[in-house]
């Protein structure tokens, strides 16, 4: 019996080795690619996806919205394989991609390329016409040419082209500029194979044209809604896009193939270490730490996992809740806020782009992050979905690619993603003669893409769109609005595009216009720091200060830095304002109503009645909003205006009925006696009657006043710079709560205290035993 047990490990054993050099052994072939072990990226939209599916029905699939997402996950180790066009590939390693390879063997069979065509575009016979100019063009050795200079030979040189003197047709033609050597950009300008194809087409039809730039998810949607008549972009003929769009006769094809990495290991900065651990790895500036949870399986252990989720990511609250299925989750307005919280042990994580974990655990004492396992996400602008956010879309999108194609998008992320706070200066645009100035909303709390500096807002996408407005002529207006109101605002017509680190989800790309990808951003887990071993990591500032250094330095960072202490004066001011100049409204408001409903009027009364009913059921942030996004949504009044309406009609709800408990609780005598003496009713009301009534309403007027004035905090929603917001702002750059929230909590008792006092003045004054009394 022994024996066999031990025959039987054995057998284990071997069969276990076995397993694991089969996992180990490099990748030969692409059949060998055809097996559950392995990972294969593909382009969304591609004909290797369809190919894949029919070759590799065992191996485990996975899309990506771009090649070059594919490309940076193939490198890492997070994939095995990536298939698409070996052209396409050959360039990409050509051009300098480091650390992988193609497989000599072909994927599948061979793709027509074809011209793609709407079937509602308005140029008559448009398929045909295509196809007898392509019939021409392979007649006259005009596309073979093409074929030999641009694919051939490399050659990168446009040939001119004459344009059509009378043309009669206008042609908007669809293309992606991202595409070496078919359609990219050169010098600023779209070049390539299939630019000159376009160019010689609009000549061929007499045609004046446009192009129109889309990414391979939307270019076949823009042709089949006739938004576009024709694509242009080395576009594969498939059984999917055949049922939208029709084809012309093909141009070429084109051999699918497989690119994996050189040495056919994956390796990460470590070492070599298998796909799932690569995810779970803690990045090297943090390996010398302990922390609380070292990788995402770690998490998963925990029974009574809390993490914190910012209100508004949808998409990464779906994803989390798959990643973490038993794991708690709490919902908070801001990133510093549930930094604070994690860095003490109050919540055990929340995830966010790893350049906004970064830059927040540089600042926060006691956080670092670890992989979360998402795929990266583009990081997009979003524009509204109208015919105008549809322009200002392909405006930004030809931008984009001409700064990433000449090298000053990679530019912009070192300066904005470096250190040297000294050289992120932002320039903003003043508008050109007949040129608008674009509204942008924003949430400057996602540092280093939007963050308050020195009393602006600044960081990475201002920068860009900054650029992006001077290049064009329109001026450039900044509206810093909680994140959960972004949606909101582009979707009323009150900015006229959104950036704040927005992720390109399913749900966004329906609802809007969304850019091109600005940056492509990794998901990653903040978690605790529990010790840190090594203090070489001199980056991350240390928590190892007595507790006066601690207070000392809170205070310089709160107030000193970057003279932040400009903020709290603005919104102490802001907020001081808004409260006397909405409490004067609100009490006109209240007396008004007040009046309506003591006129023995039913109708007045019960439009009164109505009015109170309905102003004290709605909650004051709603009001506002409805207002702000709403109502007053095109008629550009300032946001401080708007809030003032919205205190001041929410404020005379109460007021009207605080005012007519005090006036029934005089005696009826009094205005008789009034009238008897040869008093007007008017007279008697405001002489006798009301000021008697003041006495017994103003205790509970100013309760509700200094209800009200509280209440003014919750107007960041509505992008105004009030007490509480400076407050947010300043914990976004020090990520700690201690000094702003006790600021803020002293300001309103300060502010309280000198109104309570003024009113109690006012009661004095109306009290004939007590006017000659002194505080």
């Amino acid at each position: 019996m022994k024996k066999m047990m031990k025959c039987l490990i054995a057998l284990l054993a071997v069969t276990a080795l076995l397993a694991c050099s089969e996992d180990a052994k490099e990748i030969e072939s692409v059949a060998q690619l055809n097996a559950p072990q392995y990972t294969i990226g593909y382009e969304e939209g591609q004909s290797s996806a369809t190919m894949l599916l029919k070759t590799h029905p065992n191996a485990v699939l996975k899309s990506f919205t771009d090649k070059i997402v594919g490309y940076e996950a193939l490198k890492q180790g997070k994939i095995d394989a990536f298939a698409f066009e070996r052209l396409q590939l050959q360039i990409a390693i050509d051009s300098g991609l480091p650390g992988v390879r193609l497989l000599d063997e072909p994927l599948g069979d061979t793709i027509n390329v074809a011209i793609g065509i709407s079937r509602v575009s308005k140029i008559p016979d448009l398929e045909n016409r295509i196809n007898e100019f392509l019939d021409s063009i392979q007649a006259n050795g005009t596309l073979e040419k093409m074929r030999n200079h641009w694919l051939e030979q490399g050659n990168e040189t446009m040939p001119e082209i004459a344009k059509p003197e009378n043309p009669t047709l206008h042609i908007k033609i669809g293309t992606t500029g991202l595409v070496q050597p078919y359609s990219y950009y050169k010098d600023n300008a779209l070049n390539g194979f299939d630019i000159e194809l376009s160019k010689r087409l609009a000549l061929w039809l007499n045609a004046d044209f446009e192009f129109g730039i889309y990414d391979y998810n939307s270019i076949v949607a823009a042709a089949a809604s006739g938004d576009i008549d024709c694509i242009v972009a080395n576009l594969n003929e498939t059984a999917e896009r055949k049922e939208r769009i029709n084809f012309s006769k093909p141009i070429s094809q084109i051999v699918n193939a497989i690119m994996i990495k050189d040495d056919g290991s994956r390796m990460s900065q470590t070492g070599n270490v298998n796909r799932d651990s690569l995810l779970k790895d803690v990045p090297p500036q943090f390996r010398d730490w302990k922390l609380k949870y070292n990788s995402i399986a770690d998490m998963n252990r925990q029974d009574n996992l809390v993490l914190g989720m910012q209100v508004g990511f949808v998409f990464v609250d779906k994803e989390t809740r798959r990643i973490l299925p038993k794991a708690k989750i709490d919902y908070y307005k801001s990133t510093p806020d549930m930094a604070y919280l994690v860095a003490n042990g109050k919540l055990d994580g929340f995830i966010n782009d790893e350049p906004v974990i970064r830059y927040v655990a540089l600042e926060t004492p006691n956080l670092a992050y670890i992989h979360a396992g998402f795929e990266p996400m583009d990081i997009v602008v979003m524009c509204p979905k109208t015919n105008a956010g549809e322009k200002l879309r392909d405006e930004l999108n030809l931008f984009i690619e001409r700064l990433r194609n000449n090298g000053t998008l990679k530019a912009i992320d070192d300066l904005w993603l470096g250190h040297d706070e000294a050289r992120k200066v932002v320039e903003f645009p003043v508008a050109k003669p007949g040129k608008p100035t674009l509204k942008m909303g924003t949430s400057a709390i996602t540092a280093p893409f939007e963050y308050i500096k020195d009393g602006k807002v600044v960081g990475y996408e201002i920068d860009l769109m900054a650029r992006f407005c001077a290049e064009n002529g329109y001026g450039l207006e900044i509206h810093d609005v909680p994140f959960e109101s972004l949606v909101l605002g582009v979707e009323t017509g009150m900015y006229d595009f959104a950036a704040s680190a927005l992720s390109a989800t399913p749900a966004f790309k329906e609802k809007f216009n969304l850019s091109n990808a600005i940056y492509v951003s990794e998901c990653v887990m903040a978690v605790q720091v529990l010790d840190k071993a090594n203090s070489a990591t001199a980056d991350y500032e240390s928590s190892d200060v007595g507790w006066f250094e601690s207070l000392k330095l809170s205070f310089e960072r709160t107030f000193i830095r970057e003279s932040r202490w400009k903020l709290v004066l603005h919104g102490v001011g802001v907020t001081i304002f808004l409260s006397i100049l909405s409490g004067v409204l609100g009490t006109l408001i209240g007396f008004a109503f007040c009046m309506l409903r003591l006129s023995g009027n039913r109708p007045a009364n019960i439009f009164a009645l109505g009015y109170i009913r309905l102003l004290q059921g709605i909650p004051s942030v709603v009001l506002l909003m409805v207002l702000f996004y709403i109502v007053f949504a095109r008629t550009g009044l300032d946001g401080v205006w708007v809030a003032i309406i919205g205190f001041g009609m929410n404020f005379g709800a109460y007021v009207a009925e605080i005012m007519r408990t005090g006036i029934l609780a005089v005696d009826k005598g009094q205005m008789e006696a009034a009238l008897a003496l040869g008093y007007t009713r008017s007279r008697a009301f405001f002489k006798i009657v009301f000021p008697q009534a003041a006495r017994h309403f103003l205790p509970v007027f100013q309760g509700e006043f200094i209800s009200m004035v509280k209440m003014t905090s919750v107007v960041g929603y509505i992008a105004i710079l009030d007490l509480t917001k400076a407050s947010d702002i300043i914990r976004s750059r020090t990520y700690e709560a201690f000094f702003p929230l006790i600021m803020t909590a002293v300001i309103y008792l300060i502010i309280v205290w000198v109104l309570t006092r003024v009113l109690i003045l006012l009661q004095r004054r109306l009290n004939p035993l007590n006017r000659k009394a002194k505080i």
